[in-house]
C-alpha cells in the first residue's frame, strides 16, 4: 500500500460534507478528518490556522457555507463572512501549509440569461447576495492558491439533510404533500437537481487522479424546473396530491435567481471522469434509501 493522503472535510456534518466525509473516510488510501461547525469556525483566522496545522492535512475540501439565499439579501455580513472571509482564511492557511484546497462553490454565480446549461468557460455575473459572496469566495481561493480547485454545484438533495437549511426540497414537498397541503411550484426557474451521494463520488475520482487545478461542475445530468421536480417526486410518492405550477414573478422572494442556472460540465471528461448520471435516476434512487418507495 503506497502513502496514505491526509484529508481535510470542512463542514463535514452538513448535506454535501457528511457524504464527501463518508466517502473518502470508507477508502483505505485516504484518512480523512471531519472538521465540523462545532470544531473549527472559519470566520476566525487563528482557529483556522491552528486546526489545520493540527491535522497537517495534504487536502482541504470546504463544504461550509451559508446556503440561505433570501437570508443572504437580509443579512449580506453574515453571507460575505461565511462565503467570502471563510474561503480567504482556509485558502491562505492551505497555501501556507501546501495544502490542495478545494473549495465547492454553485450554479447561483450565474446571471441565468445564457439560456442554457452552463460551461466551466461561461462567464459568472451573480444576481444576488448569496452568489456574488460565493464568486468573490472562489476568487479568492484562486488568488491564494494557483493550483486551486473550484467545484460548482446545484440544486443539492442529501440524506443528511442541510443544517442550514433544515430540509431540502423533495423533503418539503413530500411533507407538504402528506399533509394534505395544495402545492404551488415554480415553473419557469430551471436548474440541476444534483445528488449529493453522486458529487461525493465524482469528486473522490477526481482526487484520485491527482485534483487537477480548475474549475468543474458537479451535477446530475439534465435539467428541469421546481415544478418538473416535484412533479417527478410526487408522481412516486403521493400522485394524488395537489400540485399547480406559478411563475417565479408570483413568489414572492427576497432574492432574485437566475431563471436557468443548469450546470454541464466540459472539463470532467478530459480527466476520463464520466458525467453524473441524469437527475430523475438519482431522485429514483434517493426516494428508495430515504424509504419514501420500494423497489
Amino acid at each position: 500500500m503506497g502513502n496514505v493522503t491526509r484529508i481535510g472535510i470542512i463542514g463535514s456534518a452538513g448535506q454535501l460534507g457528511s457524504d464527501v466525509y463518508s466517502k473518502f473516510a470508507s477508502d483505505a488510501n485516504y484518512h480523512a478528518f471531519p472538521i465540523s461547525h462545532a470544531n473549527m469556525d472559519i470566520t476566525d483566522h487563528h482557529n483556522v490556522d491552528t486546526v489545520l496545522r493540527q491535522i497537517s492535512p495534504d487536502v482541504v475540501i470546504n463544504c461550509a457555507a451559508y446556503v440561505r439565499v433570501d437570508d443572504c439579501e437580509d443579512d449580506p455580513w453574515l453571507a460575505f463572512r461565511v462565503n467570502t472571509l471563510g474561503p480567504m482564511n482556509i485558502s491562505n492557511v492551505c497555501s501556507q501549509i501546501r495544502a490542495k484546497c478545494i473549495h465547492i462553490s454553485t450554479d447561483f454565480v450565474f446571471d441565468g440569461t445564457k439560456g442554457t446549461a452552463y460551461n466551466e468557460l461561461d462567464i459568472p455575473n451573480p444576481v444576488n447576495t448569496y452568489g456574488i459572496s460565493k464568486l468573490i469566495g472562489e476568487k479568492i481561493c484562486g488568488a491564494y492558491l494557483t493550483d486551486s480547485l473550484i467545484i460548482r454545484v446545484s440544486s443539492l438533495f442529501g440524506l443528511n439533510i442541510s443544517r442550514g437549511k433544515g430540509s431540502n426540497f423533495i423533503e418539503t414537498i413530500i411533507n407538504k404533500s402528506k399533509a394534505g397541503e395544495d402545492l404551488r411550484v415554480i415553473s419557469d426557474v430551471y436548474m440541476s437537481p444534483t445528488y449529493t451521494l453522486d458529487v461525493s463520488q465524482t469528486l473522490h475520482d477526481l482526487v484520485n487522479i491527482g485534483s487537477p487545478s480548475g474549475i468543474y461542475h458537479m451535477s446530475n445530468s439534465g435539467s428541469c424546473s421546481w415544478f418538473e421536480l416535484a412533479k417527478e417526486v410526487l408522481a412516486k410518492v403521493n400522485p394524488d396530491a395537489s400540485l399547480t405550477p406559478i411563475k417565479a414573478s408570483e413568489y414572492s422572494a427576497k432574492a432574485t435567481r437566475p431563471p436557468i442556472s443548469s450546470l454541464v460540465s466540459i472539463n470532467l471528461s478530459p480527466h476520463g471522469i464520466r458525467p453524473m448520471r441524469n437527475w430523475k435516476m438519482a431522485v429514483s434512487d434517493y426516494l428508495i434509501t430515504r424509504g419514501h418507495i420500494q423497489t
